[in-house]
């Protein structure tokens, strides 16, 4: 897909040097799965995953944020 699909939009530039399609197809993947990237997000999954389970706590100590 890389390869194939998004490198090419990359490279593909308009008269001002833009990769117009290729930031189209950014700005799509930010708007739709943004929410999976968050910093939010991230510092949820490193709690319950690594440093509550290496305090010797359980996710369900998380359930209050």
């Amino acid at each position: 897909m890389l390869r194939n699909e998004v490198v090419p939009l990359f490279y593909d530039r308009d008269k001002d040097g833009l990769p117009r399609r290729w930031i189209a197809r950014m700005k799509r993947a930010i708007r739709t799965l943004g929410w999976r990237f968050s910093a939010d997000r991230m510092v949820t999954d490193y709690a319950l995953t690594s440093y509550i389970p290496a305090a010797g706590g359980t996710s369900r100590d998380m359930s209050r944020f």
